[in-house]
């Protein structure tokens, strides 16, 4: 993680994390974290290279130790997604009750 964060700090600086808000157990926000990997709207060199191989998720280990969400299952909402796929409604609170291992 450390030589990521240098290389991607070398390629295009500060920051190094990308931070995006997800909704977890009982819609809870939290905040979801990963290596950057755009600059502009464009795919940065290195980044094309973490995200290929699935290394710009390697942040979010933190997220599941802090319990926010799991190593298995779907990758968490944001609030967005969720209105457009329209499970805001009341007959979608189970999914939002459903704890992961």
């Amino acid at each position: 993680m450390a030589a990521i964060s240098a290389a991607v700090w070398l390629e295009d600086g500060a920051p190094i994390l990308f931070r995006q808000t997800r909704l977890g157990l009982d819609r809870r926000p939290f905040t979801i974290l990963k290596f950057r990997s755009m600059r502009d709207d464009k795919v940065t060199r290195i980044g094309g290279l973490i995200r290929a191989t699935g290394l710009d998720e390697l942040p979010q280990f933190v997220n599941i130790l802090r319990g926010d969400m799991s190593a298995v299952g779907p990758r968490p909402l944001t609030a967005v997604d969720a209105a457009r796929l329209g499970w805001t409604t009341p007959d979608y609170d189970f999914r939002w009750r459903i704890r992961r291992v």
